[in-house]
């Protein structure tokens, strides 16, 4: 755990002001993280690189060693882009995001800002780019391989003029090219039960169904923790909610846990906000609720924020 907890520090503050967005261990050796940058945040190991855009995704790999090895940004002229999360599937890294041209930009998109995602070979040479997007402005969020080898990705889609953000779901095969799930193009929207709802992590369980989390609220207020199950047709297998106006959830990172049951981490957005740890059945039913406040030198913080966890089957309990 100290190893992982450095390293990510590491990964930090070698690229400046450059925040990396994830760390996972890379193909061959060393770890890879995902960031994006404007010209002046290029410092440290990232100076030598020439930015396309006015802001650029960036993947960056060190060896085990902790020394650098490659970074590689992709943009467009005159356009912001970003990456959320990089993963590693079958000798590839997949890397998701959003591109938002500016007044100026040449690029075309659907709306205004599309999502992005990116495939890179192992010695992070482009591969593959799919711009995607529809109307609004869309962005991906959180990206996982399913079971049958397929790659799914989670977001949201805002209409701004509309004042609505819908979450989304969106399948792809490994060429990149979407997946047809039931005549929806490998699309998932849900149905706008609220003005704003927004995916921002994805997994697969057990039963080969994809499970989202999220949050929803209205207009920016009373937010609500929620997660669905969809199956293979892209449709509602279940689904919950948790929170209330007097105790707003917001969920970071979930996790399963055996046969088709989740721990969730996240935090609350009380006055005084706290991380929290949820565990949830099969059936999307709480099973365990704790808060978490920290403390320091005997002094109580207030802010506090859970955003990733893990199991370790050494320590036989979470890392968060």
């Amino acid at each position: 755990m100290k190893k992982i907890m450095i390293l990510f520090v590491l990964a930090l503050m070698l690229t400046g002001v450059c925040y990396a967005s994830n760390l996972i261990q890379g193909i061959d050796e060393g770890y890879v993280y995902s960031t994006d940058c404007e010209k002046e945040q290029l410092v440290g190991d990232l100076k030598d690189l020439k930015l396309v855009g006015v802001n650029d995704g960036v993947i960056v790999n060190y060896n085990n060693n902790r020394e650098f090895v490659k970074a590689v940004n992709v943009g467009y002229k005159n356009a912001y882009t970003q990456f959320k999360k990089v993963i590693a599937i079958d000798g590839y890294y997949y890397a998701v995001g959003a591109v938002d041209p500016k007044k100026d930009s040449t690029l075309k998109t659907q709306g205004g800002e599309d999502a992005l995602i990116v495939k890179f070979d192992k010695n992070l040479n482009v591969v593959k780019k799919v711009i995607w997007g529809h109307k609004g402005d869309d962005f991906f969020q959180d990206i996982t391989v399913l079971k049958n080898g397929n790659i799914a990705v989670c977001g949201d889609e805002t209409f701004i003029n509309e004042d609505v953000c819908r979450g989304l779901v969106v399948i792809f095969d490994e060429n990149l090219e979407e997946v047809d799930c039931n005549g929806y193009r490998g699309s998932f929207k849900i149905a706008n039960d609220a003005n704003y709802t927004n995916f921002r992590k994805i997994i697969d369980n057990e039963a080969g169904n994809i499970v989202v989390l999220g949050e929803t609220s209205n207009r920016g207020t009373s937010n609500k923790m929620i997660v669905f199950e969809i199956d293979s047709k892209m449709q509602v297998a279940k689904k919950a909610s948790f929170g209330s106006s007097s105790n707003e959830l917001i969920g970071q990172d979930i996790l399963e846990i055996g046969a088709c049951q989740y721990a969730i981490v996240g935090y609350t957005c009380n006055s005084s906000q706290k991380g929290f740890f949820m565990e949830l059945s099969k059936e999307l039913k709480k099973v365990s609720y704790v808060e978490h406040t920290p403390v320091f030198g005997g002094k109580k913080y207030n802010i506090n924020m859970f955003n990733e966890i893990k199991f370790d089957s050494n320590l036989g309990g979470y890392m968060i």
